[in-house]
């Protein structure tokens, strides 16, 4: 469900951003007596540009899987839309704009009551936004007669792009953007120590890693360690290799042959372990290394193996699956890297 909410606003954004861009373009005669409506249309786009640029960088790792999330993106949506068929009218572009500030200020009250967060300089910055467009638009039902309606659509425009830049910045500071890239030799120690947090134990059975990894292969320049980085330090990790050089013997089970047949006939990457610091767990820190792995892998098989035994990893478990991934195979052994009784479960990706 998340992914499909994910993509599904993506693609309204483009779509919108190209809306725009075919209004300017096609839409609108370039002649001198239409300049200012031109210059609107301009701007209309480029404030819808804004919020798509929030949407890819902060908002969209961290999307929120709701019903009232998704009903309030998609509403912020639909009145962005509509500036492009009010953006000719003053008083109906300030009104739309005063519109999509009381869905902003709805956004970060129902994302700080999510995130148990509460910062009142992020709130009262979206109430001095909704008060500007409250003021616009009552300056504008009055004033309206005496402007050219042309020339104010501009003016408008032009004060929420000077509002947009002024006041929106918190989105960037409040809320966590985790950036990945390759695992280099530096990373070796802060990668053991998250290593060792997460090795299973007595006082760690609920999620956990079975072994500790080589990180040896730091040195490889064709290195699969995906780290993820929030406030510049390191606060996980994910490991990929080859599902082919992986050696489960014949205790690998397939639950669904026809998956067997593509996972042998056809490069598959396998999600070989994760792990997150312990002082960033809950933050959804794995989700969005597998995420990462996903969109690594677009074109290739993804699979990954949850361990179900001796302890049940019902975190991971509720992970894969809450992200697409469906159980394909089931592996168990006697003893395996020293755990008796040792199960997990295979699970494949499936892409929409």
């Amino acid at each position: 469900m998340n992914k499909f909410i994910t993509s599904y606003v993506s693609e309204l954004y483009v779509v919108l951003i190209g809306i725009g861009l075919a209004n300017v373009l096609f839409n609108i005669e370039f002649s001198y007596t239409n300049i200012i409506p031109l210059l609107t249309a301009c701007l209309v786009t480029l404030y819808i540009s804004f919020y798509w640029w929030d949407w890819v960088n902060h908002i969209e790792s961290n999307f929120i899987e709701t019903m009232s999330e998704f009903i309030i993106d998609f509403l912020i949506l639909i009145s962005l839309f509509f500036l492009f068929i009010n953006y000719n009218s003053p008083i109906l572009l300030a009104t739309n704009l005063l519109l999509i500030s009381l869905l902003d200020l709805l956004w970060v009250f129902h994302f700080q009551i999510h995130k148990k967060k509460l910062d009142l300089k992020w709130i009262s910055r979206k109430i001095i936004v909704t008060s500007i467009f409250s003021l616009l638009v009552t300056t504008i039902f009055y004033s309206q007669n005496q402007f050219d309606e042309k020339l104010l659509s501009f003016i408008v425009m032009g004060v929420s792009i000077i509002v947009k830049k002024t006041f929106f910045k918190d989105i960037a500071t409040n809320i966590d953007t985790i950036t990945f890239r390759k695992a280099r030799k530096s990373d070796t120690r802060e990668l053991q120590f998250i290593a060792a947090e997460s090795k299973l134990s007595n006082n760690n059975s609920d999620s956990f890693i079975i072994n500790n990894p080589d990180f040896s292969i730091l040195n490889d320049n064709q290195s699969r360690i995906i780290v993820a980085v929030k406030d510049r330090k390191i606060c996980g990790y994910l490991i990929m290799d080859d599902f082919k050089d992986m050696e489960y013997g014949e205790d690998l089970n397939y639950l669904i042959e026809d998956e067997m047949a593509s996972i042998k006939s056809q490069s598959t990457m396998i999600i070989e372990q994760i792990a997150v610091k312990k002082s960033h767990r809950g933050q959804g820190i794995a989700k969005h290394l597998i995420n990462h792995a996903i969109h690594h892998c677009s074109s290739i098989n993804l699979v990954s193996f949850v361990a179900i035994a001796p302890h049940k990893n019902s975190p991971s478990i509720n992970l894969h699956e809450k992200l697409g991934f469906v159980r394909i195979g089931k592996f168990s052994s006697d003893n395996f890297k020293s755990i008796e009784n040792y199960q997990s479960i295979l699970y494949s990706y499936k892409r929409c």
